[in-house]
């Protein structure tokens, strides 16, 4: 049974999903995010969701994160509240238009590319060289 979140009028939180119901309501959505905040700990991540939503076409609109810019070819990145509020306007109707091009580019990508940041900042701390 969903549980709304705590006053946000517009956002339902639906608990887990199977994967194929996560593919379902990606869908339906226009656009993904990742609604991280800028700070050295996000920044390290990489947001596998950034390739499940163009896996199926859909942009994702996100924090400038070093992780992010691994997949930047799908990511709409937004520094502040105008920018998300601009690039979410602008997605307006895209699930009725998925970017096949970008499914293309994202059913493409290898865990060489996915785990490159992780492997850079490693290096950078002398974990491994």
């Amino acid at each position: 049974m969903p549980i709304p979140a705590a006053s946000k009028g517009s956002l339902l939180w639906l608990g887990h999903r199977s994967d194929e119901e996560a593919v379902r309501l990606i869908l339906c959505a226009d656009v993904g995010v990742v609604p991280f905040t800028s700070h050295p700990f996000n920044d390290t991540g990489l947001p596998y969701r950034i390739l499940k939503y163009a896996r199926l076409g859909r942009r994702t609109i996100a924090p400038d994160l070093a992780g992010a810019r691994t997949w930047e070819r799908a990511v709409t990145f937004a520094p502040d509240t105008d920018a998300w509020v601009t690039a979410l306007r602008e997605a307006a109707g895209a699930r009725a238009r998925p970017d096949i091009e970008l499914r293309e580019w994202a059913l493409a990508q290898r865990a060489a590319q996915q785990n490159a940041p992780l492997w850079q900042r490693l290096a950078e701390i002398g974990v491994v060289s």
